[in-house]
Parts: structure tokens; sequence; C-alpha cells
């Protein structure tokens, strides 16, 4: 298993506070926290210790978080440690640009909100243990491939690497200076799907790879590269993403080993991840439900503005606080204002960050719930007066079956169970007015849908088989159209006119019957007086009569649509007709045989005129009562009018009262009063002007009807005037502005409407004005009249005029402007306007723009790219991005985008006015200024530094020689002879010492002010190597084993600087003999590869303890476990300047106790270094010759 160091956070702040809220706020995590109080201190602890996560607050005095992570960037362990700013969105915001070219960063709002910092910290320690369980296995991997090779290099165990290079899942080949292929791996196909002899027949690894690029500088000088992503298309064309590990090698011809792993599914994931995390805010924010996430506990950790509004507090109020919604629920909440919202609650199980959590969805449903209540009252009126309306109705659907019977229905019909039933049912039974049976196609509602057109006054009869009866109605009936020709239902209304039936039967039958009689009295009687028989026959025919009135007047009377009540002169109800139980609410049994003043009908204030009404009826034998309010036995109140009048039944006088319900009527007139009321100020408020006029014969020829206020303030004349004056003669010039007046207006009574003309009036005033007209023709039966609308748009030309002045003068300004000018949609979709400069700023044209509007996102920097595809940019804010022109130029540049309009819904016609212009001089002068003060600041650092150091190096050897010289001056005479030759070494000793010191310093000062040269010369390294050797062993090395081990040809000569590699391996053999014990084993190898020279020392000496390994060439730096051994600090801090000034590097490995081994490459062709003025140099390719 992968041993993965414990996960270190670093927490970055010039605010004591600050730091221990982060602290506290991430203490519950498995990680160990290191804080820094300023960016510096932060540098110089990430230079040397791996953090699988660094918070930096932006805004710090001294050096701020954007420039802290710059320099970080540059640390091998930090160029990928995820980086989280801690900053006010603004800033945050203008930094974009800068932010994005730093590789994995986040970024956070300050303070932070803690759960999401816990959340996104847990995520970023989940990436470094992935990281490292990947590089574990990695170096695994490397480990074994690197074995195997070794042994397939000797010949020791040649199957068992083809067994291990054919199992494991990476795929390993190897290529020559030129790409091409020396060693494949056989499970190429895996990933590739090309067999071994495919790829064995491409020329190069270009073709099996396509455009991977790498640094071949870095290559060298690292002599690895790790963790190139890289994508390629397989034999199939399906692409792949893969992890590439480069690294140089000396493998039988070849000298590139590449390993590719295959990570698209974790690609996809990562990418996946991405994606979620960018999307998120947009998709929480955008949306209109309110939203809340809940973590286990039932804390809300995240919600959203329209969540905040809902429940009226802020974000800050809401994050941390617990919340135990019910799950569909709804409740009501009253907002300051007094607004009350009912919601309605959902909850959803998601994952939030990895872990359990619950979605809360809240939406504002307060107009639906009105919407439903007013719908349901509607509703419930409606069905009520359909369950209470004396008529039958019923309704179908295009199918016939009936989906709705009201109780009138269900009674006369004599079925409770309607609903369901169609033409089809066999209970149906009916006959047209003439007794003939109906056939299924005859039915009212099969007519409807055969002719699809409504069915008026249809009599017939139903015959009912429960009672045997034979029921008589008027049916009406009309079809609901779905669209045009598509019939939804029918509806069917009916009334039962049974009883006036049954009565005209009867009457026929009697008026039969009488005919028999009197042919039969007639036929008996021929003998009997004439005149009596004459009497006989007219009072029969009285009679008749009178049966025939009195049975007309009581079917009129039930089913007249006038509540009709029959009283005594006592006030006692005798009869009372269907509208008149219906009007009042009472039962007919309630109301036959009581006292009509018992009812109290009326409202008490009708009392007097009730009182003048039946005085008025006692006297003139008629009264009427107008517009009362009729008290229902429900308490309703309905607004009637009542006519009485004393008729004679039974040769009794009684009272006919008939009452007229005048509600519906009281409702109409009240709604026309308000209509006319509403067009009167629609008149008098509007805007425009209007007017209605018609024509007449005679002089003034236009006669006007309708002339609103306006008209009067657009004209200054009133309708009384214009109809005097006359409308031509009074707002036209004479001449051709009147007759071209006169002959529009004619063309417009013949139906060519004006559509806002624009016409010149003379106002009152004498002013000019300029009027827009728009008419439309009213035809009655009688006259056609003109309705014309007039708005004065004399101010608008004039502004008009003076817009088109501008825009022609900001045109000229925009066109010439030196810096970009452009308008487009808010979405990319088209471009308004571009100016030249933007050809000048980007090098493409304007047309080029036009033709494709998303190619202002294609010429920015990749990383800018998500930035402008955000719904709603940074408006308002300048922003500094870098972008490449159409040559390939990189350039700086800074834009700023505003809205024309400003709105809070963006929609896609919404557009942004763009300002651009090219900042690559001013960016270039800020970073070379900030160069400039970074390495004036280190160099003073450095200077102090020294000063402080040599200053201690040179007192030591000084001290010594004058103390030694004191003693020898003072009491030479009582020295012994042994004595004084120790003093005289000792000063001799510290002599030397101070001049290497001397020379160290010197050798540093030459670097630093380039005044070293290179001397390249033929060398024969052998002989150099053995000088050394011999040198040592008989002087500082006489008292340890010196060995010397040469690799090259021993006549062949190599291109070196001698003085300088002399220099350098006599420090390097000179720290080894120091810190090795006596008879100890120092060796010397000299040897070269493919492109370097290589000098290996290796002694066994103390070692170097780890934690100064990193320090080792710094100049003054000594190892901890030195001692009392001499030395000044500075010899390895010149070997390295002076290796590296060749174009070499040095590498140390070293183990406490152990033993030291430090090797040294050199090129075997050397590059020519060019002087620099500011101490830089500049390294050119050497030509082979």
């Amino acid at each position: 298993m992968p041993i993965i160091p414990s996960p270190k956070v670093l927490l970055v702040d010039d605010q004591q506070e600050n730091l221990v809220a982060l602290s506290r706020a991430l203490g519950s995590l498995p990680v160990e926290i290191v804080t820094a109080n300023s960016g510096r201190e932060a540098i110089a602890t990430a230079a040397t210790t791996e953090f699988a996560l660094m918070i930096l607050a932006q805004e710090m005095s001294e050096l701020d978080g954007l420039n802290t992570a710059k320099i970080l960037r540059s640390f091998p362990l930090a160029e990928q440690t995820p980086i989280i700013f801690l900053a006010r969105q603004e800033i945050i915001t203008k930094a974009m640009a800068e932010i994005n070219i730093l590789g994995l960063v986040d970024f956070l709002e300050q303070p932070p909100n803690q759960i999401f910092l816990q959340l996104k910290a847990k995520l970023y320690l989940q990436f470094f243990q992935q990281k490292h369980t990947l590089q574990y296995y990695d170096d695994c991997l490397e480990n074994s491939i690197e074995s195997a090779y070794i042994d397939i290099k000797n010949n020791h165990s040649e199957q068992l690497n083809k067994i291990i290079l054919a199992n494991i899942s990476d795929t390993i080949f190897i290529t020559d200076a030129l790409g091409k292929f020396t060693f494949i791996c056989s499970n190429i196909d895996v990933i590739f799907g090309y067999s071994l002899a495919e790829v064995n027949a491409m020329e190069t690894v270009k073709i099996l790879l396509g455009d991977f690029k790498f640094n071949e500088y870095e290559l060298k000088e690292k002599g690895e590269l790790k963790n190139l992503r890289h994508d390629v298309q397989d034999k199939q064309g399906k692409t792949h993403y893969l992890l590439i590990n480069l690294k140089k090698v000396a493998i039988n011809g070849g000298i590139y080993l590449y390993s590719c792993r295959d990570i698209s599914e974790w690609a996809q994931q990562e990418q996946a991840i991405r994606n979620s995390e960018a999307n998120f805010r947009d998709i929480f924010a955008s949306i209109s439900d309110g939203l809340l996430v809940l973590d286990q506990d039932n804390y809300i950790c995240y919600a959203n503005a329209e969540a905040v509004k809902l429940l009226n507090c802020t974000l800050e109020e809401l994050v941390g606080t617990i919340c135990s919604p019910l799950e569909n629920t709804e409740f009501s909440l009253t907002v300051d204002d007094g607004t009350i919202y009912t919601v309605d609650v959902s909850v959803t199980e998601i994952r939030w960050y990895g872990q359990p959590a619950k979605l809360v969805s809240l939406r504002d449903i307060s107009d639906r719930k009105r919407m439903e209540d007013q719908l349901r009252e509607n509703q419930d009126k409606y069905y009520r007066l359909l369950e209470n309306l004396d008529n039958g109705v019923v309704v179908h659907n295009a199918d016939t079956e009936i989906v709705y019977a009201n109780p009138k229905a269900e009674a006369f019909l004599g079925l409770t169970d309607l609903e369901g039933r169609n033409l089809d049912d066999e209970y149906w039974v009916f006959f047209n007015k003439e007794g003939k049976k109906l056939e299924k196609e005859e039915f009212p509602v099969a007519q409807i849908l055969s002719n699809q057109s409504s069915l008026k006054n249809f009599e017939m009869a139903i015959y009912r088989s429960d009672t045997g009866q034979l029921l008589w109605a008027y049916v009406n009936a009309y079809p609901e159209f779905y669209n045009r020709d598509t019939i939804q239902e029918i509806v069917v209304t009916f009334s039962d006119i049974t009883e006036r039936k049954e009565a005209e039967i009867q009457l026929t039958t009697i008026n039969e019957n009488l005919e028999a009689l009197i042919e039969e009295r007639t036929s008996e009687l021929e003998s009997s007086n004439g005149q009596l028989l004459q009497e006989i026959i007219e009072k029969e025919q009285v009679s008749i009569n009178l049966t025939t009135q009195e049975a007309k007047y009581r079917a009129l009377v039930r089913d007249a649509s006038d509540a009709i009540i029959l009283i005594t002169i006592d006030f006692i109800v005798l009869e009372v007709n269907y509208r008149a139980v219906e009007l009042s609410g009472y039962d007919q049994e309630e109301l036959i045989g009581r006292s009509l003043l018992d009812l109290r009908l009326l409202t008490p204030e009708f009392y007097a005129q009730q009182r003048y009404f039946w005085r008025t009826l006692k006297r003139e034998q008629i009264a009427e009562l107008t517009d009362v309010k009729l008290v229902k036995k429900s308490g309703e109140l309905i607004s009637v009018d009542i006519s009485a009048s004393v008729i004679t039944y039974e040769n009794q006088s009684i009272v006919q009262c008939i009452v007229h319900d005048i509600t519906l009527q009281k409702k109409i007139q009240a709604q026309l009063q308000r209509e006319n009321y509403f067009r009167q100020q629609l008149l008098e408020k509007m805007m425009e002007g209007l007017f209605v006029c018609h024509e007449i014969e005679q002089f003034p020829f236009l006669e006007f009807t309708v002339w609103n206020p306006m008209m009067k303030s657009i004209t200054g004349y009133s309708k009384e005037e214009i109809n005097q004056y006359g409308w031509y003669e009074t707002l036209y010039s004479y001449g051709e502005p009147q007759e071209a007046a006169k002959a529009r207006m004619k063309a417009v009574t013949l139906g060519v409407d004006m559509i806002k003309e624009e016409w010149e009036i003379v106002r009152r005033d004498g002013m000019l004005r300029t009027i827009e007209i728009s008419t439309a023709l009213i035809t009655s039966e009688n006259e056609t009249n003109v309705l014309a609308l007039i708005q004065d748009i004399t101010e608008q030309k004039q502004q008009l005029q003076i817009i088109k002045h501008n825009e022609a003068t900001l045109r000229c300004i925009v066109e010439n402007l030196p810096i970009f000018f452009g308008m487009r949609a808010i979405n990319f979709s088209k471009w308004y306007y571009i100016n030249p400069s933007f050809e000048n700023l980007t090098g493409y044209t304007s047309e080029e723009m036009y033709e494709d509007p998303l190619l202002w996102q294609k010429i920015h920097r990749e990383e800018y790219a998500e930035n402008l595809e955000q719904e709603r940019p940074n408006l308002g804010e300048w922003t500094i991005f870098s972008m490449e022109k159409k040559d390939g130029t990189q350039i700086w540049a800074q834009t700023v985008e505003f809205l024309v309009d400003e709105v809070d819904d963006l929609s896609d016609s919404a557009r942004v006015v763009v300002f651009g212009q090219d900042i690559t001089d001013i960016k270039r002068a800020e970073i070379e200024t900030l160069r400039s003060l970074v390495k004036e600041r280190e160099l003073n650092e450095a200077k102090s530094q020294f000063v402080d150091i040599v200053s201690h190096e040179f007192r030591t050897p000084l001290t010594s020689i004058i103390g030694f010289g004191e003693l020898l001056s003072k009491y030479f005479d009582r020295l012994s002879t042994e004595k004084q030759q120790q003093y005289i070494n000792n000063i001799q000793n510290s002599s030397q010492r101070l001049k290497q010191l001397i020379d160290d310093v010197l050798s540093i000062s030459r670097y630093d002010a380039n005044k070293i040269e290179i001397e390249l010369g033929n060398t024969n390294l052998k002989n150099l190597g053995s000088d050394l050797i011999e040198n040592f062993s008989c002087g500082l090395g006489s008292e340890h084993n010196l060995e010397f081990n040469y690799h090259l040809k021993p006549e062949e000569h190599s291109l070196v600087d001698v003085r300088l590699l002399r220099h350098v391996l006599e420090n390097i053999l000179s720290n080894a003999i120091k810190y090795s014990a006596p008879d100890s084993t120092i060796t010397l190898d000299i040897s070269k590869d493919e492109e370097h020279l290589l000098f290996q020392v290796r002694d066994e000496g103390i070692g170097i303890p780890l934690q100064d390994q990193e320090k080792l060439f710094e100049a003054f730096h000594r190892a901890s476990n030195v001692g009392d051994i001499p030395g000044t600090g500075l010899g390895l801090s010149i070997v390295k300047r002076y290796v590296e000034f060749q174009g070499g590097t040095i590498q140390v490995t070293s183990m406490p106790g152990e033993g030291t081994t430090m090797v040294i490459k050199l090129p075997l062709n050397p590059a020519p270094i060019i002087q620099i003025a500011q101490g830089e140099t500049d390294r050119l390719s050497w030509v082979s010759r």
C-alpha cells in the first residue's frame, strides 16, 4: 500500500484574527495547519514544503495574494498545488484574467462561509491523496521499468522483463533522436489499437502520437518530464486522454523513453467536476424557485437569491441555521411590507460535495393560489346557479356521452345516473310534436353533430318507462367548439311544458266533444225553438271559453318569468307561481296561507313606501313600487320592481302582485355607467388627440361629434370653434395644403385609412406644428363616421434632427477613435457595429467579425474563454487579458463592457457596448518595473547578508593571526622552538584560510559582475584527473585512499575550460577529504553519455543531513554536523555557479554517516556564452560542424 504523507494546509493572511478563524474552521479536518503572516513568509515556507492546499488572502499590505501565488507557482513543490483566494468579489473579478493563468485556483468571498470552506478543503484533500497514490504507483512502475531495462541491457532476465512489460497497464516505447522506434512494448494495441507490426512500420513517433510537443531544454535539465497530458486518436478514431512520462535514457540507441497511461475516464470525471463547479452558481442563481441545501444535521449550508427574498432575511442569517422542512407542504409568509406569500415546499435527497444532503425547493404559489380560489369561487357560483336553475341542463361530449346533468334534468328524466349515458342507451324514447317517434339521428344532440349549428325551440316528448308518463319539453341546444371545425361539447337546455301541453290536448278534446254534443242536440232539438237552442249553444260556448282561459291563465301564471303572488285584501297569500318560490327562497307551503306582512319581504327603509303603496292600491285599484330591496329567506337582498292590481276571482276581490327581479338589470346599468365613465375618463386623459367626424354637404363640410381635451391642446380650438370655423380653413394654409387635406380626407371616407401619416398644421397661436394622424372608418346603418387619433410630434421631429446630427458627430468620433469600439448582442449572436480600430487591435477585419460573431471569444487566450461565456459578464469593469492577433502576435489588451439599457432580466436582444485597447507596452513596463523592484529587493537583502557573513568569516582568521603574532612578538624568547613553530604554523594556516576566503569572495564577485570568461580548449581529462589525484595524495589526502577511474579513450580530448573545471574538482575533492576519516576511500570517476561529460566524486565521510541538502549550495551555509571542521561555506556555492555557467548541472546524493556522491554533468558540445549587461546569460545553440 502507498504511504501518503500527512497533508498540510498553508494559511496566509497578515491579519492574525483571520488566521485564527481559518484555523478554527479547518480544525476538524485531518490536516496539519501551517500559518504565514505575510506573502514573503509563505514563499519561504512553500519553497521547501509540499502542501495539499494553500489558502491566500488577496488583500495584504506588503505582498498581495496574487503576486504571492505567482512566485509560489515557480517552486516545483507548489506548481500544481490548489490555491483558494479569499477576497471581495469585485477584486476577484478584476484580477480574473491573471488568476486564470495560475492553474488550479478557486476563490471564496472574504470572510468565507465556513461550510463552503470545509467542503472545498475536503475536495482538494481528496485530490491530494489521489495524486500521491497515482505518484506512488507511477514510481513503482518506473522502478520496475528501470529495473527491467537494466536486466535487458545486461541480458540477465530478458524473459522476465517481457512478461512484466506485457502485463503492465501502461504502454512503453523508446525512440531515437529522430523519433524512430527502437523498442515497443507488446501491449501497444491496448491504447492505440495498432499491432506491434503496424507501429514498427510507422516512420516516426509523430504518426502515433500526433502533435505531441515537449521542452527539450527542460528535459535535459531534469532528465525526466512527468505527467504530460496529451490526447490521441486510436486506430478506430476514438480519442484517448494520456498521461505521458518522458525520460532521457541511453538504451540500444534509443534516448527517449515514453511511458503512456490512458486516463480518459479520470479526465472525463475531472472535467465533469470542473463543469459542475463552474455551472453550479449560474444554475442556482438563475432558477426561479427558492433553493436551500441542508446537510445531514439539517443545517442550511447554501441558499440562492430567491430563497433569501422569499424568507425575508439575509444570506448570512440563513446559512448555519437549522431547518426541518416537511415534504410537500404549503405555508404562508408575511414580509415587512405586509405582503403575504404562499410557499410550496418540496424536499429531494441529493449529494452535496460527496456527502448526503437535502435540496429544499421553495416555490412562490401566491398567484396560483389566488387564481385557484377565484376559479373555485366562480365554479361554485355557476354550479349553484345550474343546480337551482328551473330549466334542465345536460352537457354531452363529442361522443354524445353525458358528462353533466343538473338536478332539474335528473328529476325531469327520472334518472339519478345520467352521467355516462349516450345516444345508444335504450332508455331514450323521444317523440316529435306530432307524436311521431324520433330516430336516433333525429335526436337533438345528433342534429347538432350533423349540422354543426344550434337548435332552437325544438318541441319534443320524452317517454318515461318508470312512470309510463309522456313528458313534453322545449329544447334548445348549441355546440361548444374546440377549434373552428371540431365540437368539444354540446350543451342542451330544456323547460318542462308538460302541463301546458296537456291543457292544449284537453282543450282539443273538449272542442271535439263539444262539436259532437252540438250535433247530437241539434238533431234532437230540431223541432225546438231556435232562440232557445241559440241560448244553450252560447252558454256552452261561454263555459268552454272560461275553462280554456282558466287553463291558459294558470299555465301562464305558473311559467311566467316574473314572480306572481295572489293575496286577499287581508294580505293572506292565496297562490304563488314557480318564480315567486324561486325568487323568495320560501317553499310554496311556507307562503300559501301566511300573511304577507308577517314574512317581512321588504327591508325596513321601504316600510314607508310600502304603506303608501297599499293606500294607493286601495284607492286606485293599482299601485307600483320601483327599485326596492326584497329580503329572501336566506337573508340575501335583491332589487325588484313590484306592481299590484285588484282583480275579481270567484266573485271575490283579490290582489295580484307581480314582482320583477331587476338585480341583473341594475348590475348591467352600473356596469354601463362604469364603462361610460371609463370611456369619458379615457377620452379626457388620453395623451393623443381623438376626434370623430362625418361629412356634411355644406360648410364647414366636416362635423365633429367627439373632440377630446387633447385635441384642443394640439390645435388650440374647441369642438364648437372647429365646427364653426371649419377643419380645413383653421388648420391648413390656404391653397395647396387645404386642397391636399380635403382630398386626403375624402379618400379616408372612401375607406383609404391614414396610418401614422405626418401633416403640418397651423395652430391657433400661428405656430407651425407637425402632427401624426391615424384613421379608421366607423360604419352604421345610417351614416359613416371617421375616427382619428392625432399626436403632436413637433418636438419629436426636432429631437430626431438633433439625434441625427449628434449621431453623425459621434459616428465621426467613433470611426476615428484610436481604441476599439463595438456593439454586440449579449449572447454573441451578432455584432451591430465595429469601428476600424478593431483591425489595428486584432488583425481581423470588421467583416470577419460580422461573419463570425464568436471570433471575439476565439481570439482570447483559452483560460479567459470561460469568463467570456458567462451569462452576465463583469459589465462596467475594466478587464485585462492576453490575446493572439491574426498574425500570431501575442499582446496584452484591456476591455470594458456596458449594457446599453440597464435591465435586471437579460434577454437575447440586450445589447452590450465594448471598448478595447492594446496595453502591451504598458504591461511590459509594469512587468519590467516589478522585476526590477523584486531584483533590487533581493540584491539588497543578499548584500546585507553577504556583509554580515563575510565580516564574521574575515574576523576569525584575522583574530588568529593577530593573536599568535602578538604572542610571538612578546614571548618569542621564552617560547620553545616547538611552540614557536606551532604558532608560526597557525599564522600560516589562518593566512591560507584568509587567502582562500578572499579568492572565493572575488570569484563570487567576478561571477555576479559577469567578469568570468569561458576559455574552451581541447583537454585530455585523463591527465587532468591523474594530476588532481597525485597532488591530493601528496598533500591534504595523504592519509586517505584516493582512487581514479577513467572511462574514456586514453587519447581522447574534450572541449572544456580546464581552469574552471580544475577549480570545481579541487573544491569537491577537498571537501570529500576534509569531511572523511583517515584511511577511508575517495573515488573520482570520469565518463560520458551521448550528450554530457560526467564527473563523479564519491566519499565515505560524515554525509549531509537531509535538512541541509536543500541549502547546500547557498553562500556561507554549512551543514549542521560539521562540528569543528573549518570552512567558509562558499566553496560549493562557487562550484554550482561555475558548473551552471558552463551549461552544466550538479547533483548530490548523501546519507549521514555513510558518505556523499556528487555528479557533475557538462555538455559535450558547450554553447558559447554572450555576456548580458543586466547579469543574465542567453545560450545560443552550438552549430555542429
